[in-house]
């Protein structure tokens, strides 16, 4: 399942393209080097992910971005502790998934608040978004990667 936004809010910096999706603001969570959102998709197949979950999934994760950039060419690798998480439960293929989108601390959304308010999804940006998908059943990471520069 592709999670399609509904409505284009605008555009920042370089190609850099942030799209308005329908999410119910849900529960903060934090631990050791990670500070987040579960947020709750409007989609069908949507769920809500555990605490123990999301803290199952944060201790899967590489410790910086090095590996989210698969072949492209990171500029530096980031720490994942300078991004601030976005939490979804989806159903894809009959299987229940964690999607995990991660703004930067520098980020608009951020610095805003925005973030913890309504689900963000971005095209473009670089390493300053990323975004990764868990199975919590097999708990394994089972994508990470960097936006495109544009």
């Amino acid at each position: 399942m592709k999670f399609v936004s509904t409505a284009l809010v605008g555009a920042i910096g370089a190609g850099v393209l942030l799209f308005d999706a329908p999410a119910a603001a849900g529960e903060r969570v934090s631990g050791p080097g990670f500070d987040g959102v579960v947020m709750m998709d409007v989609g069908p197949g949507s769920w809500m992910p555990t605490r123990s979950e999301i803290a199952e999934l944060e201790n899967a994760l590489p410790a910086d971005t090095s590996t989210a950039w698969n072949e492209r060419k990171a500029p530096s690798a980031r720490r994942l502790s300078e991004y601030r998480r976005q939490y979804v439960g989806r159903t894809q293929a009959q299987r229940r998934v964690i999607h995990v989108t991660f703004l930067h601390n520098d980020t608009t959304s951020v610095r805003s608040g925005e973030w913890l308010q309504r689900l963000i999804l971005v095209a473009g940006g670089g390493d300053m978004y990323l975004s990764a998908d868990y199975d919590p059943e097999v708990k394994a990471l089972l994508s990470f990667s960097a936006n495109a520069q544009r």
